[in-house]
């Protein structure tokens, strides 16, 4: 059994697995051709997808011979004349894929323009969407990879920080038809922005039906755990299922391990519980392992878990002070700087589990606050503009 498929994290798949299918836009179908605004893609994999990329928008303000294949993907460097400015790329599959995945890198910020009264040379701002025939379908997005580098809020990933290239990754858990990638300016920009520039990844998907059959594999919250499940159709020559979790579906750590039945073409069932997850969006895989040594990952899938014992809220009371909330007992907290280096504070007690944070010396711009429990550590990313 040499590979193994990763089905959808909520539904049922059928009695057919996939193989990971790529689209890799300096390879495939001859590369992009550079300064292009469309391209389609036919008969990807087994059995044959084929996919449409389209760029419609201010596409005037592409600087020379973009947008352009790179060694990470469809790179797409702006002059934008105007902070209202936007382009929108969609991308189309026929047939319909599952779990499709990439990664949209460099989504930053530029610095404070001279003379522009508190505003930004430019502020990456990307919005993601997806459909599954009329039915709209919403990304799991991973936090940069640059702790406080950019942030995410739902489908909106916005630059908080410059000098710095970031990476997010995106998954439609599921079935998808197409997605659209819409590239614009975010909050606070002056009104001709500078040069600016994300790429998006290559994509990666599932497609040809493959002699190892997972079915199904999902998860779900119950009380302060996280429970997995995976059903398999049929197994052969499989030893062992390694349970993998990550907070950024980049890099993953091993939490547990169940046998396998070896060789069955009977349905089987699996269940692990993770006792510890972590706070936040929780990445979960499988590393299925044969006999032989040979193993094969499966794709994530994506799980939010918010402790039923702690809630927090925290902000900026003064420019020397943080206000937190929180039914944490015996709490601990740490500040830093978005390079990861400790801010001294003096915390005071307010009562009714309220605290204040005097910071020496008063930071100005981003922080990160952290609140560390016995469930993990809670991150929040702080501007401070008083």
């Amino acid at each position: 059994m040499r590979n193994f498929l990763l089905a959808t994290t909520l539904a049922f798949l059928g009695m057919a697995n996939l193989r990971a299918q790529d689209l890799d836009f300096a390879t495939t179908g001859g590369g992009w051709t550079s300064g292009s605004l469309s391209k389609s893609y036919t008969t990807i994999g087994s059995p044959a997808t084929n996919v449409s990329v389209v760029i419609t928008g201010t596409t005037t303000g592409f600087q020379a011979n973009q947008p352009a294949h790179n060694a990470n993907g469809l790179g797409q460097n702006m002059n934008f004349t105007s902070n209202t400015h936007c382009i929108t790329t969609t991308i189309t599959f026929s047939p319909g894929i599952s779990n499709l995945s990439f990664l949209v890198r460099d989504v930053d910020r530029g610095a404070l323009a001279t003379g522009g009264n508190g505003a930004y040379n430019y502020v990456d701002q990307v919005i993601i969407t997806g459909q599954n025939g009329a039915a709209a379908v919403t990304p799991a997005i991973g936090a940069a990879s640059v702790a406080g580098a950019n942030t995410v809020v739902g489908n909106v990933i916005t630059g908080t920080n410059n000098n710095v290239a970031p990476v997010n990754t995106v998954l439609f858990s599921g079935l998808v038809t197409q997605v659209v990638i819409q590239y614009c300016n975010g909050p606070n920009v002056i009104a001709n922005p500078g040069t600016q520039g994300v790429t998006i990844g290559d994509l990666s998907w599932e497609a040809a039906p493959l002699p190892v059959r997972l079915v199904s594999f999902q998860g779900q919250v119950r009380e302060n755990n996280v429970v997995l499940n995976w059903e398999t159709a049929s197994e052969e020559n499989s030893e062992r299922f390694d349970l993998e979790r990550s907070t950024d579906a980049l890099e993953f750590e091993r939490i547990g391990q169940q046998p396998a039945v070896g060789t069955s073409q009977a349905r089987q069932f699996y269940t692990f519980t993770d006792e510890n997850p972590q706070p936040g969006m929780n990445y979960y895989r499988l590393h299925q392992v044969d006999y032989d040594g040979q193993f094969e990952n499966s794709k994530p899938i994506a799980v939010e878990f918010k402790p039923a014992d702690a809630y927090l809220k925290v902000y900026f009371a003064s420019f020397h002070g943080i206000c937190v909330e929180t039914g944490e007992p015996s709490p601990h907290f740490r500040v830093l700087t978005p390079a990861g280096r400790s801010i001294q504070h003096r915390v005071e007690t307010l009562g009714d589990n309220r605290y204040l944070l005097h910071l020496s010396p008063a930071p100005n711009g981003l922080v990160i606050f952290q609140l560390v429990t016995k469930n993990g550590v809670f991150t929040k990313k702080l501007l401070n503009l008083l």
